[in-house]
């Protein structure tokens, strides 16, 4: 019998017994490829209610086959990506920064995307945890996430998925279309002369406007207390 080639399949109607209640149900599965390692032909299943729609969801999928874009789903969770991730293409990585990966995967990501199918992430699972992290009281810092350490994360994550693409695990990076918070740089303002004034005093400036300590100043360093300005010159002029 000739095997069947890519982008063929079958449909079947099947009966199943669950739980002492029968259900009926169209079934067709399609040959996808084959294992580069036995040689045998990869059968993929679509199931649906009905014929029509198991037809649809085969043809759709044939029509990638045959443009060689069709493309298997992992059924690993973020949790187990994220894991294989940081043991298997992380060791190239510093002690610190591996340190730090851990802490915002442990403490930020995966409490909110860990169990979520690699997938089905979407762009708006990792915006809502963006959102979150910048408007929720941490219970660790004791405030909301600065917009640096959320930007951290996005990066982190970025990296993590940016391998599950190259390994073929999803076909893109969801982290490329979410928005990030921007860091705003605080404003410096200039000292006032006033304020300049001040800093610059000394330490023991109150004691250095007394008679006896400008006099002792003057004798022992060779300096000249200057009454109009309020500071000590050498009598050389330097």
């Amino acid at each position: 019998m000739a095997k069947r080639g890519n982008g063929d399949g079958t449909i079947a109607k099947r009966t199943v017994t669950r739980n002492g209640k029968q259900y009926t149900f169209w079934e067709g599965r399609l040959t996808i490829g084959t294992d580069p390692g036995s040689g045998k032909q990869v059968r993929k299943s679509f199931t649906g209610k009905t014929q029509k729609e198991v037809r649809e969801k085969m043809q759709a999928a044939a029509v990638s086959v045959n443009e060689g874009q069709f493309f298997e789903p992992s059924k690993m969770t973020v949790k187990e990506w994220f894991e294989t991730w940081m043991k298997e293409y992380s060791g190239d990585k510093k002690y610190f920064t591996i340190d730090q990966y851990n802490s915002f995967g442990k403490n930020h990501i995966l409490p909110e995307l860990g169990a979520v199918k690699l997938s089905a992430l979407s762009p708006v699972h990792i915006q809502k945890l963006y959102n979150k992290l910048g408007s929720e009281i941490s219970e660790k810092a004791g405030k909301p996430l600065s917009a640096k350490s959320i930007r951290n994360i996005h990066g982190i994550l970025s990296k993590c998925l940016n391998v599950a693409v190259d390994q073929g695990l999803i076909k893109s990076n969801p982290c490329d279309r979410v928005t990030v918070p921007k860091v705003v740089k605080a404003q410096i303002e200039p000292l006032t002369e006033e304020e300049q004034k001040a800093f610059l005093k000394p330490t023991n400036y109150e004691i250095s406007k007394t008679r006896k300590y400008r006099k002792d100043i003057s004798n022992r360093d060779n300096m000249i207390y200057d009454a109009e300005n309020d500071c000590y010159i050498c009598s050389q002029g330097h």
